[in-house]
């Protein structure tokens, strides 16, 4: 701004605080005296004794009426329509979203045959150990000890018959 027109903005800007300034004192010189103190007198006397009278109502009977009408008839069906409709279309369009987006990785196809192979398998194992415990234990006689298991020699050959066994053994030394 020049200073020309500086000057003439703080001309203006006097001679319109001269002419106003009378006139906004006047006003709060009103709005002190008279508007606020009956303002006041009117809410003392009429807004609040109403305004106290709405609370109790609201307190007394509006709450509990609107509250046993949400938990009786509102929560059930909102949570019935949460559960019917809500609830799977937002998972399968957040899952859907963000596969688009790269975020998540699409869930794995599994095998159809995948959980019967196991449980065969463990059962064919379980059958197998059993039979394994089992075959020792099939005899009638189990204080007799199994001639297939060896040991006791049971032919009439000589120790120099027999292959593997020198004939002159130092029977001492057992």
């Amino acid at each position: 701004m020049t200073r020309p027109s500086a000057q003439a903005v703080r001309r203006t800007a006097v001679d319109l605080s001269d002419q106003m300034g009378p006139h906004l004192s006047h006003a709060k010189d009103v709005m002190v005296e008279t508007v606020i103190p009956k303002a006041r007198e009117t809410m003392v006397e009429t807004v609040i004794p109403k305004a106290r009278d709405a609370k109790d109502v609201m307190v007394e009977t509006v709450i509990p009426k609107a509250k046993d009408t949400m938990v009786d008839t509102v929560l059930p069906k909102a949570r019935e329509t949460m559960v019917e409709t809500v609830i799977p279309k937002a998972k399968a369009t957040g899952v859907g979203l963000a596969m688009r987006a790269g975020l998540v990785e699409a869930p794995k196809q599994r095998h159809p045959w995948r959980k019967a192979a196991i449980v065969g398998v463990i059962g064919v194992g379980a059958y197998a150990a059993w039979n394994a415990w089992r075959l020792p234990r099939q005899s009638d006689d189990w204080t007799q000890p199994d001639p297939a298991m060896g040991g006791v020699r049971t032919d009439d050959r000589t120790e120099g018959e027999i292959p593997g066994v020198p004939v002159e053994t130092n029977r001492s030394a057992f």
